[in-house]
């Protein structure tokens, strides 16, 4: 690891469970590659052979000649445990020692950088990349659950249940392993579900869910389009593993999860256990439910700190915990999804799902909520206008300068007030304003925006309002564009971002951004106009006085059409 000899990494992967291999400054050679591993984590048969940087120059220098180097060891695995195993000696030590054959090992390759994000653009195999972003929320993960913390590690490196340890060994038909609850079943139609859906009822054991279960996230690496993330308290945690510890009693109240389509049932007939087609139940049946041995197939609706306060960790709780957490003795409500829901389908549903039991409670937060608007209600304002910051955090003049999550930097622009108090006005469909993007699109496209054309209007308003951010970006210190940190240190701000908006509101209004007669987009030169933008003028505005300051900025910079002009408009 170049800059450092503290690796970042080791407060996820020791706190998972994972023992570390030292490899820092062990050099050796494979087909005329060569380098060195700056750490390696182990668990049980995996391997995960990690890269961190501290170096500003990671993209350009680090990570090529690091990729070049992995990419040999992919090559041929029999090789590296050969030449490697007599360069390290612990390494060897853990090869001659572990209860696993070479060809049971799983390999795997991770690349983190902690002091820049790297663009993930082009394929960077063999390399999982760990972003910052990724890494926090890993990092908290944790904190929260410490060594359960293992499977959502697993998750992120694309590894099964079924390749680890044992399972990998065992034997069994198609190396999966399942589960058998004793249950109760009914079809949607007796519980007010629709067609193909089914419900059932049983008790199962903390650990068997903890390993199966995912708490849906928008955050980091898993599916940031369809999914949100409820986060997990760790105050919350600690108080309910003490009242498991101390009074050692249950939870009498149900939790409420889904479940994947290909969930067995079984049940005993004539003495046989017998596959029941769930399409011809039609009363409540006694029989077992089959869930296999794998990573996130268990959506948790409601319930999540009951699962996870049963987590296996390192604290006074544990020495109790871990005697009731292989028992069962959490009562689940679990809805079998219908064979034909694909993964946008079970999300929104789940989305809908969580937003009727919580959405009445005022400790659902603001993100989140906007976060599960864009799934169940994607033409909502408030969607329309968490989609476009999205864009714009990923995108064009305001890249990495957004906050697109409670794990993001903190050295970011926060950017509920921007969707809440910018955006929505600005590109939400009902506008009756002649001020907005909307009706800039309706001049421009001749169209409305239905969902077939979601994703065009969101990058057209992306597109504007990025165009105007460039102008003063180009006009200023570029040591200027971070988030506002103090008097006389950095410019960005909600205020700012939301006083730009409201500007170009005003250009549009005034018919300074409008559609010409020959149906293209007549606008301002942003670059000639904000050439003496006055820095300090926007730095006196704050808080909420963002009306203020885009009014300012339109009348300082922005110029007035010519009468010809207006009659054109």
């Amino acid at each position: 690891m170049n800059a450092s000899s503290n690796n970042h990494l080791d407060s996820i992967f020791l706190s998972c469970g994972f023992s570390k291999i030292q490899s820092d400054g062990i050099h050796f050679t494979l087909t005329a590659q060569q380098g060195e591993i700056d750490c390696i984590y182990v668990y049980q048969n995996l391997i995960v052979l990690c890269e961190e940087t501290t170096g500003k120059d990671s993209a350009s220098k680090h990570l090529p000649k690091k990729k070049l180097f992995h990419q040999a060891i992919r090559k041929s695995y029999d090789e590296f445990l050969e030449v490697y195993g007599s360069k390290n000696k612990e390494f060897k030590k853990f090869l001659d020692e572990s209860e696993f054959h070479k060809d049971d090992l799983e390999f795997r390759h991770l690349y983190y950088s902690s002091v820049k994000d790297i663009d993930d653009s082009q394929s960077l195999e063999p390399f999982s990349l760990m972003s910052r972003e990724s890494f926090r929320y890993f990092e908290s993960t944790v904190k929260s659950i410490e060594k359960s913390a293992r499977f959502e590690v697993f998750k992120f490196l694309k590894i099964e249940l079924k390749d680890i340890g044992r399972n990998k060994i065992a034997g069994r038909p198609n190396n999966r392993a399942h589960h058998y609850f004793d249950a109760f079943i009914l079809s949607g139609k007796q519980s007010n579900y629709p067609e193909g859906f089914y419900v059932a009822s049983f008790y199962a054991d903390p650990e068997s869910l903890i390993s199966r279960s995912y708490v849906l996230r928008r955050e980091g690496w898993v599916h940031p389009d369809i999914s949100y993330q409820r986060v997990i308290k760790g105050t919350k945690l600690q108080e309910m593993r003490n009242h498991l510890s101390s009074d050692k009693k249950v939870y009498v109240n149900n939790v409420i999860v889904t479940l994947p389509s290909n969930t067995m049932v079984h049940k005993s007939i004539d003495g046989r256990d017998e596959t029941v087609d769930l399409s011809t139940i039609t009363e409540v049946i006694n029989a077992k439910i089959s869930l296999p041995e794998e990573l996130g197939t268990v959506g948790i609706i409601d319930g999540q700190h009951r699962i996870f306060s049963y987590y296996e960790g390192n604290d006074e709780f544990d020495k109790t915990v871990r005697k009731i957490r292989p028992r069962q003795n959490l009562l689940v409500t679990g809805i079998i999804f219908p064979k034909d829901y694909n993964e946008e389908k079970r999300v929104r549903f789940e989305a809908e799902l969580f937003l009727k039991i919580n959405g009445t409670q005022s400790r659902v937060p603001k993100e989140l909520r906007q976060d599960i608007e864009l799934i169940v209600e994607p033409l909502s304002p408030a969607a329309i206008a968490k989609s476009i910051i999205e864009r714009l955090a990923t995108k064009g003049a305001l890249k990495n300068q957004l906050r697109k999550s409670s794990f993001d930097a903190s050295n970011k622009v926060r950017t509920s007030s921007i969707v809440d108090f910018g955006l929505v006005p600005v590109a939400c469909l009902e506008s009756k304003g002649a001020n907005s993007l909307f009706k800039l699109w309706k001049s421009y496209k001749h169209e409305d925006v239905t969902e077939e054309n979601l994703n065009d209007y969101i990058e057209f308003c992306t597109s504007e309002l990025n165009e105007i951010l460039h102008g003063v970006r180009e006009n200023i210190d570029g040591k200027l564009w971070v988030a506002k940190a103090g008097r006389n240190q950095g410019l960005l701000s909600p205020t700012f971002i939301n006083g730009m908006i409201i500007c170009l509101r005003h250009a549009i209004e005034d018919g300074y951004v409008r559609v010409s007669a020959d149906g293209t987009i007549t606008k301002p030169d942003y670059n000639r106009s904000f050439k003496d933008i006055d820095i300090e003028m926007i730095r006196e505005h704050t808080s909420s006085t963002w009306a203020k300051l885009g009014k300012s900025i339109y009348e300082s910079h922005i110029d007035v059409p010519k009468e010809e002009d207006a009659e054109e408009k």
